[in-house]
């Protein structure tokens, strides 16, 4: 793990990685995304995956090297509880405030990463993304999480991986 948090510790994350670290040494690093598809035989399956063959190498060579970390940023307790915004300017300038605070967290994040995607999170949380890393380039990753982390006290920021780069596999 590569973050600070006392919800995720090396006791409940373990046998997870356990799992996935056990696929991946088998070389299933990359989902092949083929829409559920029932094949009649081996040559239909053959003959979709020729057909898809340079789909798939551009792909593996965009995410060979690399792995996937995952950034979860909950707010600060207390700011859950706060009571809803009595106006509408009230609730926009709160919007405008989590949206700089979870900028300062996925910007120097996205500059240490090849590729990143945010995705849509719980109301609790300011940020919910996942970071395409290069491996040499995941113990900087991991000193600018726990520097960002250090710096806002108050946030809890949860980092998770390395993973196979399923994110980033279409």
């Amino acid at each position: 793990m590569c973050g600070v948090s006392s919800l995720l510790t090396q006791t409940t994350v373990a046998p997870m990685g356990t799992v996935i670290s056990g696929g991946w040494n088998l070389n299933l690093s990359m989902s092949m995304r083929t829409r559920s598809t029932a094949f009649a035989d081996d040559d239909a399956l053959h003959e979709v995956l020729a057909g898809r063959q340079q789909e798939f190498l551009t792909a593996l060579d965009r995410v060979r090297g690399r792995v996937e970390l995952g950034i979860r940023a909950l707010q600060p307790h207390e700011a859950q509880h706060v009571a809803t915004p009595v106006s509408g300017r009230a609730y926009l300038e709160s919007k405008l405030r989590d949206g700089r605070e979870a900028a300062a967290l996925h910007e120097p994040l996205a500059a240490l990463a090849a590729a990143s995607t945010r995705h849509a999170g719980r109301p609790d949380e300011l940020l919910r993304a996942s970071y395409l890393v290069d491996t040499e380039a995941v113990p900087r990753f991991r000193a600018t999480v726990e520097r960002l982390q250090r710096d806002d006290a108050d946030v809890a920021v949860l980092c998770t991986g390395p993973w196979p780069p399923y994110s980033f596999t279409t």
